[in-house]
């Protein structure tokens, strides 16, 4: 149920890449953002994530998805980090602690141990 919820959030991160609104293009975060690659590159990388996400929700063993799921997270805390020490985003170190955070509690989910089919 976890990857489905993670599925979400990343395809619909992909899907504001992707069709980004016209409002948003030129604000500190997207600028920053596309200066590090095109957007189109970042709404393939949700989405490659998200599709992952979405696959190993439905078998056994599920820890590639866990694993891409938490590394993305991790990623985008830390090119917030840097976009708030180069003073490009301003108060990205709010994102930077939603991403980290998200992160982590990908990882501690991702060590639990499955609830057999019998007990749920």
């Amino acid at each position: 149920m976890f990857l489905l919820l993670l599925a979400y959030l990343d395809l619909v991160s992909a899907i504001r890449f992707a069709w980004p609104s016209p409002d948003v293009l030129h604000t500190p975060s997207y600028a920053f953002l596309a200066e590090l690659a095109p957007l189109w590159v970042w709404a393939v990388l949700w989405a490659g994530v998200g599709a992952l996400c979405l696959v190993q929700a439905f078998v056994k063993r599920d820890a590639i998805a866990f694993g891409f799921a938490a590394a993305l997270k991790f990623l985008w805390a830390a090119i917030y980090l840097i976009a708030w020490a180069l003073d490009e985003v301003p108060q990205a170190y709010v994102t930077v602690t939603f991403w980290a955070f998200a992160a982590l509690v990908v990882h501690v989910i991702s060590t639990w141990p499955e609830i057999p089919k019998g007990d749920q």
